[in-house]
């Protein structure tokens, strides 16, 4: 997710392709992502830095219109200069916590009607095929994105590690 917006705008569009992505459930599987990553912080997860970095940008993401979050991704990263904040925002944090923001980007799967904002990860944890489908429940900090809930019978690749 955070590779996804911190990705150029022509990346991202690309990433959509014809998918209709609606801006207010980005913003909210987004700000998600912040507060799993604020938990872990808690457990001295994360550097200091990387955690102002990362409030940062749930305060970016807070401080959306709510006028913005109406319609389509794709037609807001043209067309609301928000989400250029939140692109720098998050090539910091990827920075920072990485030692580069550009990272691959999440494969979208195509899941069924109850498994929302699924992301497919490969086995070795990197976003593709052939690996475990990921739920936005709960997030894996080494890789930035959404992994299985415990107990789904499969795991991200750097739990096994």
């Amino acid at each position: 997710m955070m590779a996804l917006l911190a990705a150029d705008p022509l990346d991202q569009l690309a990433w959509l392709g014809e998918r209709e992505l609606e801006t207010k459930d980005l913003v909210k599987e987004a700000e998600l992502l912040c507060r799993v990553f604020e938990a872990h912080a808690e457990h001295e997860a994360l550097e200091p830095e990387d955690l102002r970095n990362l409030r940062a940008i749930d305060r970016r993401l807070g401080k959306i219109d709510a006028t913005c979050h109406a319609g389509l991704w794709g037609n807001a990263l043209t067309a609301d200069p928000a989400w250029d904040d939140i692109r720098s925002l998050t090539r910091r944090f990827l920075h920072t916590m990485l030692g580069d923001w550009r990272q691959p980007l999440p494969r979208p799967v195509h899941p069924p009607e109850d498994n929302h904002g699924a992301f497919e990860l490969r086995s070795d944890g990197r976003p593709g095929s052939g690996g475990t489908r990921a739920h936005p429940e709960e997030h894996c900090p080494g890789h930035l994105l959404s992994v299985p809930p415990a107990g789904a019978g499969s795991r991200c690749a750097c739990s096994e590690r």
